[in-house]
């Protein structure tokens, strides 16, 4: 199995490693403390209901905890849901994550891709989304769709109204939408597109733009009926995780969040009873305590961002980036031809960035890289303008 992530810090000589969106401000000093006083609790098995973490976390999103099951990472939940769901087709727009494609692959289902255009900043248009909906209208009942929001590796968050209109045709054609908001939390709250958050009179959520159809309240979402049936189940599953936000990749913490409690239970049948371990389930506990962080990392984010564009503007170091105005910890970028060998250029200096020719619809001109403190973002660019 080849390993095209970022993130390869071992088989490297890294300093600075920009291949991975991971939180800027590393891990919260209260998550670490928790991990640790986790370790030293090992000695007994992890709470296999994970109950605390389940009513914190259950608190944090308004939301009742039977709509919540953990994983071992969002990974480990997106080749769960394809083996459990075993579709025949799995549509999937592009580019995007690529574990969608080799979950599918590996379930058995066809992989349907549908690729965005490079002259919209591979965002959903008016015209995109009528064309994706019209490929949703044409899947068999029980197939998948995968959508990333905001997308890796472009940015791109698809608008509430866009998102409803996907939801609605995947409602309407029995069909499973999977939704990765595993970057959202980045994103400031005029951005939260998020289907978790029940509607309150100052924060509209799905729910409220949804019109003209009977339906059920289903996680800030309405799930589709229509006048010849009592009730369709919902469809929509939305996949979210702890790796990024909370910088804790190694601990491996994501979980689902869907009002399907069948598919909960189907799913959970796949696991072992003791999936996620003590220390992860004590620094998943404790982040979500942790306001004040997500609130540093939104401003980190936005200003260092702002800070990275400007400078690969100013010293012409790409052809274009994609997306500029997201609020997402990456940007995506594309260079000249002349240029494709920037990953190696930077890695001979001990910095290692996100080759993006291994996503559906980009080649070897593309690059990510992640956003990280103003320190190690000025030692890129310099490094990177210094190359011949």
């Amino acid at each position: 199995m080849n390993y095209n992530h970022g993130g390869d810090i071992y088989g490297n000589k890294v300093i600075l490693d920009f291949s991975v969106n991971i939180n800027p401000l590393g891990m919260p000093d209260s998550a670490k403390e928790a991990a640790l006083r986790g370790v030293e609790q090992s000695t007994g098995y992890p709470d296999w209901e994970h109950r605390e973490l389940r009513n914190v976390l259950s608190k944090y999103l308004d939301i009742p905890g039977e709509d919540i099951l953990f994983g071992n990472g969002a990974s480990d939940l997106i080749y769960r849901l394809m083996m459990v769901l075993k579709p025949k087709e799995v549509l999937v727009s592009n580019p995007s994550f690529t574990e969608y494609r080799s979950a599918a692959k590996k379930a058995g289902a066809k992989v349907l891709d549908y690729i965005l255009r490079e002259e919209d900043s591979f965002s959903f248009t008016d015209d995109t989304v009528a064309a994706f909906v019209d490929r949703i209208e044409h899947l068999a009942a029980g197939s998948v769709v995968f959508l990333c929001n905001p997308n890796n590796p472009d940015g791109s968050i698809i608008p509430k109204e866009k998102l409803i209109q996907i939801c609605e045709a995947c409602e309407k054609r029995s069909v499973w939408l999977i939704v990765d908001e595993c970057f959202l939390s980045f994103c400031g709250k005029e951005n939260e597109l998020t289907m978790l958050r029940r509607t309150t009179d100052s924060d509209r959520d799905l729910s409220n733009e949804i019109s003209d159809i009977k339906a059920t309240d289903f996680c800030g979402v309405k799930a589709v009926k229509n006048d010849t049936t009592e009730s369709i189940e919902t469809h929509l599953v939305v996949l979210r995780a702890f790796t990024k936000i909370f910088g804790i990749p190694g601990l491996r913490l994501g979980y689902i969040v869907t009002e399907n409690h069948g598919l909960i239970r189907t799913v959970r049948e796949t696991m072992t009873p003791w999936d996620i371990n003590v220390p992860a389930q004590m620094a998943g506990t404790a982040a979500l305590k942790d306001e004040s962080f997500i609130e540093e990392t939104r401003r980190t984010v936005v200003q260092e961002r702002k800070y990275l564009i400007s400078e690969i503007q100013k010293n012409g170091l790409a052809e274009k980036i994609y997306n500029p105005d997201s609020e997402a910890n990456f940007i995506l970028f594309r260079v000249s031809q002349k240029d494709i060998n920037l990953k190696e250029r930077l890695l001979e200096k001990g910095i290692l960035i996100r080759s993006c020719r291994d996503f559906v619809g980009l080649d070897e001109r593309y690059f990510r890289i992640c956003v990280r403190t103003h320190e190690e973002n000025l030692k890129l660019i310099n490094e990177w303008s210094q190359l011949d």
